[in-house]
């Protein structure tokens, strides 16, 4: 794909605040590099710091879906998320060009948790998602365990994403903590197409110091009768949403 230009997809208030890191961001590899580099990162997060958790449609596990968080460099963060040649690029380019994308990166990354992911099931932790005024809270149940089979089904990469982790699972029992550094002051992208649509949460550059520097792939939700269902928010309707405002 053709990346934006400078015009369609703006450094300037982030050169402002912080040159070199503008220069990093106009300057990083082609879109094709980034599916290797993250593909690395979970492959080194699968034998060291790797969080697993599963929920169900409607918090019936018969229908579960896993989530896998894993951490990556502050620098890679922004490529992913703030880059021309990033993942939001691609949604910016057009939703059916952001899905396609999405589909080749989470083949990728699928195929790495395949060779990781042992014979006897995948350990992690079972996640009770509850809304109170529009506000969603996940609650830790407990370890759980899905087979191999549940959860490479899970990651069909038609109806698996990958976004920055909001939510960081947590190994000692506790729910998951609120990592993502949302605000809507400081600078900001400039990405007229999303201004356009009147975004907000979409041009804000998030750069997150390393404890918060976590990337989430949420997979579907596999039903009993093995095939796989994505309800939450179908992929094209995310598509739209990302091409629009820069924001899911």
């Amino acid at each position: 794909m053709t990346k934006p230009s400078e015009a369609e997809w703006g450094f300037c208030e982030i050169a402002r605040d912080d040159p070199n890191r503008a220069r990093a961001l106009a300057s990083y590899s082609p879109a094709e590099a980034l599916i290797e580099t993250l593909g690395n990162a979970l492959g080194a997060a699968l034998v060291q710091d790797v969080r697993i958790g599963f929920d169900g449609i409607n918090n019936d596990f018969d229908a579960p879906r896993v989530m896998f968080q894993f951490p990556v460099s502050p620098a890679l963060y922004d490529w992913f998320f703030n880059s021309r040649t990033g993942y939001r690029a691609q949604y910016w380019a057009s939703p059916k060009i952001g899905n396609a994308y999405n589909s080749r990166l989470l083949a990728h990354l699928k195929s790495i948790v395949g060779t990781w992911a042992p014979a006897s099931g995948v350990a992690g932790r079972a996640l009770s998602v509850q809304h109170h005024n529009g506000h969603r809270q996940d609650i830790d149940l407990g370890r759980r365990t899905e087979s191999r089979a549940t959860v490479l089904a899970s990651l069909d990469p038609l109806l698996s994403k990958i976004w920055i982790c909001e939510r960081l699972l947590k190994d000692d029992g506790n729910s998951p903590a609120w990592i993502a550094a949302l605000s809507t002051s400081g600078p900001k992208l400039h990405v007229p197409q999303w201004i356009e649509h009147g975004a907000e949460y979409g041009l804000v550059p998030q750069f997150p110091d390393k404890r918060s520097a976590w990337l989430d792939i949420k997979g579907g939700y596999v039903l009993p009768n093995g095939n796989v269902v994505q309800p939450n928010k179908r992929p094209k309707l995310r598509a739209r949403q990302i091409h629009d405002t820069g924001w899911s």
